[in-house]
C-alpha cells in the first residue's frame, strides 16, 4: 500500500458528498489509505468572548463527536471495499488554513474537495475557501465537481512548454507525471494540451504604446512550429502519442474549456506559479477564468519547493481535534 494518503475535506452541511466518492476512487486504484477531515468551528463555543471553561471544551468535542458519527457512516462502505479510512474531526478556523494546517500535518499526495458548478451561468463558483485553497494549498488539490462525469472520462493535462507564463520549466513534467499516475489507475486515456494565444498576445500593451507591426506569413508559422516542437518534445519524453497531443491557437481559457468537452474530460490537470513575496501561488486571470468555466474537475499542481503562507500554527482557539480509525 502506497503510504501517502489521500486527504477529502468532508462538507457538514450536506450528506452529498461527491468529493468522498472521488477520493475513494482514486484511493482504492492506487492502493492510498483515505483520511476523511471535517473542520469545524463555532465562536460562541471557542472561548473567544467569554472564559474557555470546562463546559465549553466538552461541548466542542460532543459536536466533534456527532460529525465523527456521521463520517462513520461514510468511511463504512469504503472500508467494505478494502480501502484503509481514517475519521478526523478538528475544531479550527478559517476553514482554508485549517484544511492546510492538517494536509502539512499528514502529508497527503493529493486533497479532495467539493466545489459548486451552476449550469445556468455554465461556469464554477468557487467560494472563498476554494480560492485561498488554490493559491495557498501546498499539495495538489482536486476540485470535484457535484455533476456527472463523462462514461469515458478522460484526464486532460494541460502544459506551457515555453515557459510563457514564468512557470519552472519543472512544473510541466510534474503536471505529466501525476495525471499519467491518475489516467494509469482510474484506467483513463491521457491527453495533453497547449494553448496558448497565438500572435494575440502583443494585445496586450501598455494605454498609449505604439502598436508594433503586424507579423507576416513566415513569422507567424515560425512561432507556431516552435510551439509545436516544444510540444512534440514533451510529448516524446512522457511517452504520449502524438495523436493524443493538441496545440491550440487563441484565447487559452476558452480553447482549454473547449477542449475539456471535445475530448470528454473528467478532470484538467493544470499548474499554478508562486510569484509573490509571500510564496502565494498566482494563477493569472486566464487560468482563473479557466477554472470558473470547466465542465469538469480540477486538478491543481504547484512546482517543487512551494511553501504555502500558512504555517502549522496559528490555530484558532479552543483547537481541538477527534480522530477515529
Amino acid at each position: 500500500m502506497n503510504e501517502q494518503p489521500c486527504l477529502c475535506v468532508i462538507d457538514p452541511t450536506t450528506d452529498y458528498q461527491p468529493a468522498v466518492a472521488r477520493a475513494a476512487q482514486v484511493a482504492a486504484a492506487t492502493g492510498r489509505p483515505l483520511i476523511l477531515l471535517a473542520c469545524l468551528y463555532d465562536p460562541h463555543l471557542a472561548g473567544e468572548r467569554f472564559y474557555d471553561g470546562s463546559d465549553l471544551k466538552k461541548l466542542r468535542r460532543s459536536v466533534l463527536e456527532e460529525q465523527l458519527s456521521r463520517m462513520r457512516e461514510m468511511a463504512e462502505p469504503l472500508r467494505n471495499r478494502g480501502i484503509q479510512v481514517t475519521c478526523r474531526a478538528v475544531w479550527d478556523h478559517p476553514l482554508h488554513e485549517a484544511i492546510v494546517r492538517e494536509a502539512l500535518r499528514v502529508r497527503p499526495a493529493l486533497v479532495f474537495k467539493d466545489t459548486h458548478h451552476h449550469p445556468v451561468l455554465l461556469r464554477t463558483l468557487f467560494t472563498h475557501t476554494d480560492w485561498h485553497l488554490i493559491r495557498e494549498c501546498p499539495f495538489p488539490l482536486w476540485l470535484v465537481k457535484r455533476m456527472p462525469q463523462p462514461g469515458e472520462a478522460t484526464v486532460l493535462a494541460t502544459v506551457d512548454p515555453l515557459y510563457a507564463h514564468d512557470k519552472p520549466a519543472s512544473l510541466d513534467q510534474q503536471i505529466i507525471d501525476l495525471a499519467s499516475v491518475m489516467a494509469n489507475a482510474l484506467g483513463r486515456r491521457l491527453e495533453l494540451l497547449h494553448a496558448w494565444p497565438g500572435m494575440a498576445a502583443g494585445a496586450a500593451l501598455p494605454l498609449g504604446a505604439p502598436l508594433p507591426a503586424p507579423p507576416d506569413k513566415a513569422q507567424i508559422a515560425a512561432l507556431k512550429s516552435e510551439h509545436q516542437q516544444a510540444l512534440d518534445s514533451l510529448a516524446r519524453q512522457a511517452g504520449i502519442p502524438a495523436s493524443r497531443t493538441h496545440l491550440e491557437e487563441g484565447d487559452p481559457a476558452t480553447l482549454m474549456q473547449a477542449a475539456a468537452e471535445r475530448l470528454e474530460a473528467g478532470v484538467i490537470v493544470m499548474g499554478a506559479v508562486a510569484r509573490s513575496r509571500l510564496r502565494r501561488a498566482v494563477l493569472g486571470s486566464t487560468a482563473e477564468r479557466v477554472l470558473e468555466q470547466l465542465p469538469c474537475d480540477a486538478l491543481i499542481v504547484k512546482p517543487e519547493g512551494f511553501i504555502s503562507p500558512v504555517g502549522p500554527r496559528g490555530r484558532a482557539p479552543g483547537y481541538l481535534a477527534v480522530v477515529v480509525e
